[in-house]
């Protein structure tokens, strides 16, 4: 009897192994669907940009946001994944990278006015959209550790509408954007002195 237990119990661990392999291999299928397959349309608006360093940063940015967005969607508690909770993520992430970059950044201020009209543009802001931007804006000017615990709580929220946000999953979230700024601007910035070496 003991032995027909630890073999039904070992017959059930497989089938779950089994389902949750089954389950990651459905959810790589929807964030290629959803998510990936979806920076192209961005990358076509991309094209018709005229000012080379606006379409450098956000060439960067979007392939930052593919990288880490697979992430996001594949490796966390978060199950819903469609065209609206990509096209989110995508806007939401450059509102915080772009936020970040023209704060800390020695882009002159013709430069970052043409580096947030073309977020605007790209990412298809509306007017609700464009008051969060200045909004974040003004509590990282003030505030930058609030301003990552504020904005990854509003990530969150407004992508999948929890009725809980548990800490683990806050701080999932912070730590993500917080690392992932940190190497795109390093990777951008280390990619515009390529750039201009190889011009000269």
């Amino acid at each position: 009897m003991k032995i027909y237990y630890e073999l039904t119990k070992i017959y059930h661990d497989i089938i779950k192994c089994f389902r949750y392999v089954l389950y990651l291999f459905d959810r790589k299928d929807l964030v290629q669907k959803y998510f990936t397959d979806q920076s192209d349309y961005y990358f076509g608006k991309l094209e018709k940009l005229e000012n080379n360093e606006t379409k450098a940063f956000y060439t960067h940015l979007l392939c930052s946001a593919m990288a880490d967005g697979y992430e996001f969607f594949m490796f966390n508690r978060f199950r819903r994944v469609d065209s609206d909770t990509g096209a989110k993520f995508y806007k939401y992430y450059a509102i915080y990278h772009t936020i970040k970059f023209v704060r800390e950044s020695k882009y002159s201020p013709t430069q970052i006015e043409d580096l947030v009209v073309q977020m605007f543009n790209i990412f298809s802001f509306s007017e609700e959209d464009k008051d969060d931007y200045k909004n974040f804006l003004n509590l990282y000017t003030f505030n930058k550790t609030q301003f990552e615990v504020d904005f990854s709580r509003f990530l969150v929220r407004t992508i999948f509408t929890p009725k809980s946000l548990e800490p683990v999953t806050l701080a999932f979230v912070i730590n993500l954007l917080y690392t992932s700024y940190n190497s795109f601007v390093n990777w951008h910035n280390e990619m515009v002195l390529v750039s201009a070496k190889e011009a000269s």
